[in-house]
């Protein structure tokens, strides 16, 4: 499941490098920055990316999971500290 959640997740990164033409690509790894200081995303790449692992989570795994909500924003450590914390937060609250 791991595997699969790590798909969906890189494959959102890559679909936003291909709107991020005029800016350097985003290097797609785990400890890719996703939010705070250090992250190359501004605020709408990273709704975009988080709107986009929502929908593939569901139409590929019918996992329906938001990564909005009063728990995603309060978890510890944060899910949108890294690629590494987003796929763990889902991983471990997948439904």
């Amino acid at each position: 499941m791991e595997a699969k959640i790590r798909a969906i997740v890189y494959e959102a990164l890559e679909e936003l490098n291909t709107y991020r033409s005029s800016e350097t690509p985003l290097e797609i790894v785990d400890s890719l920055i996703l939010f705070g200081s250090g992250s190359p995303l501004d605020s709408l790449d990273l709704v975009s990316v988080i709107t986009d692992v929502e929908e593939k989570l569901s139409d590929e795994l019918s996992i329906s999971l938001s990564l909005t909500d009063d728990v995603a924003l309060a978890a510890t450590p944060s899910p949108y500290d890294s690629v590494k914390n987003l796929i763990a937060y889902v991983v471990q609250n997948a439904s």
